[in-house]
């Protein structure tokens, strides 16, 4: 998942969250979740999401969800409502 070398000492709560989220989506038994049910529009119909990933910097990253291989950008929103699906406690945003 991780599209950055990342020390210890630069793994932050984001990233550590991401982890998580991307663990729970590839679990056995985990929901089947689509562009709509996150909020997303324009995304592709239908299809699933299969991971997360980010890129930019480590610090402030680009987070992104394959739907069926098509990357899609989530932001605050989405990963909210994800988390929130996913039965995760997460703090996304200011």
């Amino acid at each position: 998942m991780l599209e950055h070398p990342v020390s210890p000492t630069t793994h932050t709560v984001e990233l550590a969250q991401l982890e998580q989220l991307d663990e729970a989506i590839r679990a056995p038994g985990a929901p089947r979740i689509t562009p709509a049910d996150l909020g997303l529009t324009g995304g592709p119909s239908g299809a699933v999401l299969t991971d997360v990933s980010y890129d930019g910097p480590p610090e402030y990253p680009y987070i992104h969800g394959s739907f069926d291989g098509r990357l899609v950008d989530l932001h605050t929103s989405a990963l909210r409502e994800l988390s929130r699906r996913l039965h995760l406690h997460h703090v996304w945003g200011v």
